[in-house]
């Protein structure tokens, strides 16, 4: 009976757990697709179109899921939302993600008192790729320190192991 119900409660987190896991692997797809989908807006904005226009275009040409995302904020405008409502729901469809939520800052504070955006949009872009190279030297100066730090871990174990062998 304890393994049964032990049992039935892994199995029961299951789903759960791979919900979450499929959520988080699409925010990660969409942080990477961030930065990209800024200088898509900032091409756009340069050749005159509007915001919403930028916002079309995101939603026409970027791959999924950030297309989903800017074509439904798109959409919410086209259909009467308010714009500043419009992106601050785009902000909770992509929860926990500060750029978008600076980007959300920026666009509608732009929006209602003016400014350059594109400016602003390009140092956003160039921001996310400069902490996107952070991580990855960060990374690989660290993964040297925790491969030698396994190593030293194991290395008692294995030496324990080839004594006794060579003793037999």
């Amino acid at each position: 009976p304890i393994l049964g119900a032990a049992l039935a409660l892994g199995l029961a987190a299951l789903p759960w757990w791979r919900v979450a896991s499929a959520r988080n692997q699409r925010v990660r797809r969409f942080e990477q697709q961030f930065p990209e989908a800024l200088d898509m807006m900032v091409r756009s904005l340069r050749a005159g179109h509007g915001v919403s226009a930028a916002f079309k275009l995101v939603a026409s040409e970027m791959p999924l899921p950030i297309a989903v995302e800017f074509a439904r904020c798109f959409d919410e405008h086209n259909l009467g939302v308010d714009f500043r409502v419009a992106v601050e729901n785009l902000t909770k469809r992509v929860p926990n993600n500060l750029d978008l939520r600076i980007f959300a800052m920026s666009v509608v504070l732009q929006h209602e008192t003016g400014g350059n955006l594109v400016e602003i949009l390009e140092q956003i872009a160039y921001t996310i790729r400069e902490r996107y190279k952070f991580y990855g030297k960060l990374a690989a100066l660290t993964a040297e320190g925790k491969v030698s730090g396994t190593i030293l871990a194991a290395l008692p174990i294995l030496v324990t192991i080839v004594i006794s062998m060579t003793n037999s």
